[in-house]
C-alpha cells in the first residue's frame, strides 16, 4: 500500500490512488480481526497467529503512518489500543497465553495415540 501511495505521489496516477484507497478500505474492514483484545495477530490463518513483539511494534508504526496519510481515525484508535498492549501486565498475559498454547500443543502431540501398532 505504501508503494502505491508513493507511486501516486510521484506520478499523480489516479489508478495508483484508487488501488491505495481500495487497500485502505479493505484494511479498515479486516483490521478488527487482527485484534485479540490483548495483542495483534500476525495472520488469520495460523492458530493462534499472534504477532511476535517486534511485529507488534511494527504494526503500530505502520498504522501510525496510515493515520498520518489518510487521517482515518480507525488507524489512530488501533495505534492507541495496540500501544496499550505493550504495558507490562498485557505483555505478561500474552506470554502466558503463548506458553499455555505451546504446552497444549506439546502435550497433545505426546498424549495422542501413535498411528503405529
Amino acid at each position: 500500500m505504501f508503494g502505491l501511495y508513493d507511486y501516486y505521489r510521484v506520478t499523480n496516477s489516479q489508478d495508483a490512488l484508487g488501488l491505495f484507497i481500495a487497500g485502505v478500505n479493505t484494511l479498515k474492514r479486516y483490521l478488527p480481526r487482527y485484534d485479540t483484545g490483548y495483542w495483534s495477530r500476525y495472520d488469520l490463518v495460523t492458530k493462534p497467529g499472534h504477532a511476535p513483539i517486534r511485529y507488534q511494534h511494527y504494526h503500530i508504526e505502520l498504522l501510525r503512518v496510515l493515520f498520518e496519510i489518510t487521517r482515518e481515525e480507525i488507524f489512530n484508535n488501533y495505534v492507541k489500543r495496540w500501544s496499550s498492549y505493550l504495558k507490562p501486565w498485557r505483555k505478561a498475559k500474552f506470554a502466558f497465553f503463548v506458553a499455555s498454547h505451546r504446552m497444549r500443543e506439546y502435550l497433545g502431540n505426546r498424549l495422542r495415540p501413535s498411528a503405529k501398532p
